[in-house]
């Protein structure tokens, strides 16, 4: 009798580096939890009417602290 009615998707992997020594490995572990939970997000609700789908990155990834440049 509750339908649902948003999605809030948080992931994160810690696996922090500056931006000069990050390996693709680094950058494939970190991408992949955000990019394939997305995915599965979006395909188990693609029929809801939802009001939001929301993706959280961090705020670092917008701004640049030292360190989490993946």
């Amino acid at each position: 009798d509750r339908p649902l009615t948003a999605v809030v998707h948080t992931a994160a992997v810690l696996d922090d580096g500056v931006i000069e020594a990050l390996t693709p490995d680094q950058l494939d572990r970190v991408l992949r939890v955000k990019v394939e939970a997305t995915r599965h997000l979006h395909e188990l609700t693609r029929d809801l009417d939802l009001s939001a789908f929301v993706l959280f990155s961090s705020f670092a990834a917008t701004f640049g602290a030292p360190g989490q440049g993946n």
